[in-house]
């Protein structure tokens, strides 16, 4: 694929699919920080405290997914 393709499928709202193991919270951050309008994207500081709730959450699935790696 070339730069050019991949650009026009991105502009076309195309997202590669979550990496194994990404718990689905952090890959809808992820699509989020994507947004095609900067203005609806996240803050950092929304980030931080996205991030911090997922990552002190008492799931399994992420406890799971750090350890995948």
């Amino acid at each position: 694929m070339t730069n050019a393709e991949v650009l026009q499928k991105v502009e076309a709202g195309y997202r590669m699919p979550a990496p194994h193991g990404c718990p689905p919270p952090l890959y809808e951050i992820m699509q989020q920080c994507w947004h095609k309008d900067p203005e609806k994207r996240p803050t950092f500081e929304t980030l931080q405290w996205r991030l911090e709730d997922i990552f002190n959450s008492d799931g399994s699935e992420y406890k799971e997914a750090a350890l995948s790696y």
